[in-house]
């Protein structure tokens, strides 16, 4: 078992700071061992991780880290690590940065193919959503998410902008197939995987499904009973759970 393996099972336990010290031990091994590709997948996740935890500074680092692995070995592809940087940039608010490293990507990727582009619509899309642009970020989501079908990070980020704006139908919808996909699409986005159950929960709750809510809030903190502290997503499930004790399904 590699040391990804490794730490995706405290991932999958919201276990942040020993899957993280786990990923750690294995880029140091892969660095003695000259290993790139190895060394970018764990620098992803740790990035994440960082990301769920708040600590962008740390995130940036290791997509700084990223840019310059795939930099050395495949110059060609390094506009997607960009896009990495752009993502976490969305996340910490700071949208100014973002759209600067957006149009040094669309400079990059002007000549390529809309498929290459994906990454590059995917940060566009999450500017507009955070910028307030909700319309033409639900729009972009839509549409990439058509071109893409079997990408687990566009088809969440559809179902969350359906959340948030409203569109609980669909939402419903979009959160239960991605409860049903596949292992490979969540392993490859354990972070977002973990929360679709906690969005279902919100989602069902906002419909008036009260105890089909309750059954995912207490699913969650089951399967995170053991979590690191402070995880705001199950701060809000035992709070959402303690309101909708003794209801019932009202639809």
């Amino acid at each position: 078992m590699s040391r990804f393996d490794l730490a995706f099972i405290p991932m999958t336990q919201g276990k942040y700071e020993l899957a993280l010290s786990v990923l750690r031990q294995g880029i140091a091994a892969d660095q003695l061992d000259k290993l790139v590709y190895p060394q970018l997948q764990k620098h992803q996740h740790a990035a994440l991780l960082h990301i769920e935890r708040k600590d962008y500074e740390s995130a940036l680092r290791s997509a700084e880290q990223m840019v310059q692995l795939i930099a050395g070995t495949f110059p060609e592809a390094v506009y997607a690590t960009m896009c990495d940087q752009g993502y976490i940039l969305v996340q910490a608010g700071r949208i100014e940065e973002a759209e600067k490293i957006l149009r040094e990507v669309r400079e990059l990727v002007k000549d390529r193919t809309e498929g290459e582009k994906y990454m590059m619509r995917l940060l566009e899309l999450l500017i507009d959503f955070s910028r307030g642009n909700t319309g033409q970020a639900l729009k972009a989501a839509q549409a990439l998410a058509e071109r893409q079908r079997d990408d687990y990070s566009i088809n969440f980020w559809l179902a969350k902008i359906y959340l948030e704006t409203g569109m609980i139908g669909e939402a419903v919808e979009k959160l239960q197939e991605l409860s049903n996909w596949s292992i490979f699409g969540t392993v490859r986005n354990p972070t977002l995987s973990l929360k679709v159950p906690y969005l279902l929960g919100v989602a069902y709750e906002k419909s008036g499904w009260e105890k089909r809510a309750t059954q995912k809030y207490q699913e969650i903190l089951e399967k995170w009973k053991d979590a690191d502290p402070g995880i705001p997503e199950l701060n809000d499930a035992r709070e959402r759970l303690s309101r909708l004790r003794g209801g019932s399904e009202t639809s």
